[in-house]
């Protein structure tokens, strides 16, 4: 088929930069920085593209492109292609005639492999495009996150918010914590290796540690580091990066008694009036997982943004492709750098680590909130924490946050016992239960 289309490659940084500030909407992942980054870390060559009809831009696309072996050469387009945006102009026929161009391009001229995840949303493309056009769907988890539109009035942010959400933030008044902007080395590195020793607790695949080193080597022009700060100590953290006008959250970490005081709420809400200061028109909040990640997904939903999901994963093969070939197995032990590829996903949690990660944490609560002496005098494990007065309701649901965190849970109502929270045993015990171990 003749699209009339032209294929530009784009070697200059400043210009990529510019085309994806027209894009409908743009991604972390098709951003200049994060295939050097990818390449850095893993080797996959980053290729620009942008496809050009009567001299004008429609789409463009960051390609990462390797040989694998067995499998041969493959092609991928992390969230890409995008969309430049036209005003009053038909666009779904586009979307699809670029898509298919993009495939003629790869698959059929060099025999590649492509995987390809278009930055648009499911309404953008008409049903059956992808068989028409000789894709078929991948089973790789699909993006899904949520944004926060900067250009409302934040009276009107703070209204979208869920109840649990602004009592919260009525809450953390009385708490005075305050924050840090920061942009040094020395600062970066405070948090990266904070965020080493969490990724290890929390069994963190992506972003990996080398991947947010990387990415900060490439664009620590364009990203902060944003701390929250209680009585001098530095007890939360985010990194955020942004491009086109979206500043997104990278990743995070948090002090095991940033729960207490609802750092993470406090953190959010500041990153919301600091970017609308900085004329940012989007705060991507970095992904949601609602099977895997229950807790964080609720977390990110109560502060009300728009949710979206990408219209989905598609694979192409060129012709002669043997399809008793795995293309699957390449992408095993790429989850630190491409997010949702590792196969199978990161070790998981053992039952003496749950019992030391719980022990932990209770101990660390026990510090902060009663005298020392307690621990001095008994063994975590044999103390009763509620019937001993250690943990009352109110403490209890810093506890809950906590668990929630570190462990990636969700905890109901009806799970907040006596029987259920009396001990260390006791805690453990729920945590295996709600990660099915």
């Amino acid at each position: 088929m003749d699209y009339n289309f032209d294929l530009i490659t784009i070697n200059d940084k400043a210009e990529w930069n510019r085309l994806m500030g027209q894009c409908r909407k743009a991604d972390l992942q098709q951003t200049w920085e994060y295939g050097e980054s990818v390449n850095k870390c893993i080797e996959w060559e980053p290729v620009r593209q942008v496809i050009i009809t009567k001299d004008q831009p429609i789409a463009m696309t960051q390609t990462l492109v390797k040989e694998i072996p067995v499998i041969g050469w493959v092609a991928r387009m992390q969230h890409g292609p995008m969309f430049i945006e036209k005003n009053g102009q038909s666009f779904t026929q586009d979307a699809v005639n670029a898509i298919e161009f993009l495939r003629s391009h790869w698959v059929d001229g060099k025999h590649m492999i492509l995987h390809l995840t278009p930055c648009l949303v499911p309404s953008d493309l008409p049903k059956n495009w992808a068989e028409e056009a000789e894709f078929k769907l991948s089973d790789e988890p699909l993006w899904r996150s949520i944004r926060i539109d900067l250009s409302q009035d934040s009276k009107v942010i703070h209204k979208k918010m869920k109840r649990d959400w602004k009592k919260s933030l009525r809450k953390i008044e009385k708490y005075g914590l305050r924050t840090e902007v920061c942009h040094s080395g020395q600062d970066f590195d405070f948090f990266l290796e904070k965020y080493k020793q969490a990724t290890i607790e929390k069994g963190i695949s992506w972003p990996s540690s080398e991947l947010v080193q990387e990415l900060w080597n490439e664009a620590k022009s364009v990203m902060s580091v944003v701390f929250v700060v209680k009585d001098g100590k530095r007890i939360a953290a985010m990194i955020l990066i942004n491009y086109a006008s979206t500043s997104h959250c990278l990743v995070s970490w948090s002090d095991p008694q940033a729960a207490k005081f609802r750092a993470y709420n406090f953190l959010n809400w500041q990153l919301i009036l600091h970017f609308q200061e900085q004329k940012c028109r989007w705060l991507d909040l970095g992904g949601i997982d609602p099977e895997n990640l229950p807790g964080i997904t609720s977390f990110k939903r109560g502060m009300g943004g728009d949710e979206y999901h990408l219209a989905g994963n598609f694979v192409a093969t060129p012709p002669g492709y043997s399809d008793g070939l795995d293309v699957t197995d390449y992408r095993r032990g790429l989850g630190h750098v491409l997010p949702g590829l590792e196969l199978p996903g990161h070790e998981a949690v053992g039952e003496e680590e749950v019992r030391l990660k719980v022990e932990a944490i209770v101990t660390e609560f026990i510090k902060e909130t009663q005298s020392s002496d307690v621990l001095e005098t008994s063994n975590i494990s044999d103390l009763s924490l509620i019937d001993g007065g250690l943990i009352d309701s109110l403490s209890l649901i810093s506890v809950v946050r906590i668990l929630q965190e570190t462990f990636d849970i969700e905890i109901e109502v009806q799970d907040m016992t006596s029987d259920n929270f009396n001990n260390v045993p006791a805690m453990a015990e729920l945590v295996k239960h709600k990660i099915n171990l």
